[in-house]
C-alpha cells in the first residue's frame, strides 16, 4: 500500500531519489509480483547505478593513468645550472 501511495504521489524524477533515500530500492524483492511501472522504475534505477559505477571506474582509471604517465619534469626543473644531464 505504501508503494502504491508513493507511486501515485510522485513522478519518475522524484521517485528514484525517494527510493534511494529511504532505502526502499534495496528492500524490493524480485519474487513478489509488482506493477509494471514499478518494475520499470527498478530497471531504470539499476541501469543508472550500473552506469554511475562504470563511469566512476572509468574516471578513476583515467586519472590513475594520467598520474602514472605524466612527464617527470620535476627533476629537470630543479637541476642546477651547468649540471650534466643525460639525454
Amino acid at each position: 500500500i505504501v508503494v502504491k501511495a508513493l507511486n501515485n504521489t510522485t513522478s519518475l524524477n522524484s521517485l528514484i531519489p525517494t527510493l534511494l533515500v529511504f532505502s526502499v530500492y534495496l528492500r524490493i524483492n524480485t519474487d513478489l509480483p509488482l506493477l509494471p511501472n514499478i518494475v520499470a522504475y527498478v530497471t531504470a534505477i539499476k541501469k543508472v547505478i550500473k552506469m554511475l559505477a562504470y563511469n566512476y571506474v572509468k574516471v578513476d582509471i583515467s586519472y590513475t593513468l594520467k598520474i602514472r604517465n605524466r612527464l617527470a619534469a620535476y627533476n629537470i626543473l630543479n637541476a642546477s645550472l651547468r649540471s650534466p644531464i643525460l639525454i
